[in-house]
C-alpha cells in the first residue's frame, strides 16, 4: 500500500528530512515499481528532490562568503543549461541537452557531475531566466556555490530549417573561459552532434578518450 509511504514521507519532508523521505520512496519503488501506487510515489519523490535542491541552493547562498574562500574540486564539473538561439520551439532542449551531456560525461567515471536539478534550483534562486546566456562571472559564481571546480556553458543555434551548431566552453573557478568548441550539422543528426561535443568537452577538461 503506497498511502502510508506517502503520508510518512511527506511528514519527513515537512520536517526537513528530505534524505529520509527520498530513501523511503526509493525503497518502495524498488520493491513495488510496477504496482498501482508507484506513479504517485514516483511523483512525490520528484517533488521531494526538487524541494531538497531548493533548500540546498538557499543554504549555499547564505554561506556564499565562506564558500567563495574554498577552492572547488577540479574534478567536479557542472553543466549549465544551454542557451537556445533560433527556433523558440526548441527551448526545452536547453535543459534536455544539458542532461544528455551530464549523462554521457558521467559514463567516463573520471569526473563528478553536479546534478542538473541542483544547478537548476540555484539558477532559480538567483532569478536567472531559463534560456538566457550565463556570463562567465555568473558561471564561476554558480560553480563556487555548487562546489564545482569548473563549469561548462553551451550554446545551441537551431534556425528554422537551417543547419544546427552546438558549442560549449569551460569556465574555470577564476572566471577564465577557454576557447569554445563547436560542432555543426543537420537537425536530424542532433544526437551525433551532442556526442561529438561531449568528446570535445572532455578533451578540454584534460581527458582523452
Amino acid at each position: 500500500d503506497a498511502v502510508p509511504v506517502l503520508i510518512s514521507g511527506q511528514c519527513q519532508e515537512r520536517a526537513g528530512q528530505h534524505d529520509s523521505a527520498i530513501a523511503a520512496y526509493d525503497a518502495y519503488l524498488t520493491a513495488h515499481g510496477e504496482g498501482p501506487g508507484a506513479p504517485a510515489v514516483r511523483g512525490r519523490q520528484l517533488l521531494a528532490r526538487r524541494d531538497q535542491a531548493s533548500s540546498v541552493a538557499r543554504r549555499a547562498l547564505i554561506q556564499e562568503q565562506q564558500l567563495a574562500q574554498q577552492p572547488g574540486d577540479a574534478r567536479t564539473i557542472g553543466i549549465l543549461p544551454l542557451q537556445i538561439v533560433g527556433d523558440s520551439s526548441y527551448q526545452p532542449l536547453s535543459r534536455g541537452l544539458a542532461q544528455m551531456i551530464i549523462s554521457d560525461i558521467a559514463l567516463l567515471q573520471q569526473f563528478r557531475l553536479v546534478e542538473r536539478l541542483h544547478i537548476g534550483a540555484l539558477l532559480d534562486e538567483l532569478k536567472f531566466a531559463q534560456g538566457n546566456r550565463v556570463d562567465p562571472a555568473t558561471a564561476a559564481r554558480v560553480g563556487r556555490l555548487v562546489r564545482a571546480g569548473r563549469m561548462v556553458q553551451g550554446l545551441a543555434t537551431i534556425p528554422d530549417g537551417g543547419p544546427v551548431r552546438l558549442e560549449a566552453s569551460v569556465v574555470e573557478g577564476t572566471g577564465e573561459v577557454a576557447n569554445a568548441d563547436q560542432v555543426d550539422g543537420q537537425m536530424r543528426d542532433l544526437l551525433r552532434l551532442e556526442k561529438d561535443l561531449v568528446v570535445a568537452i572532455v578533451t578540454r577538461l584534460g581527458y582523452t578518450l
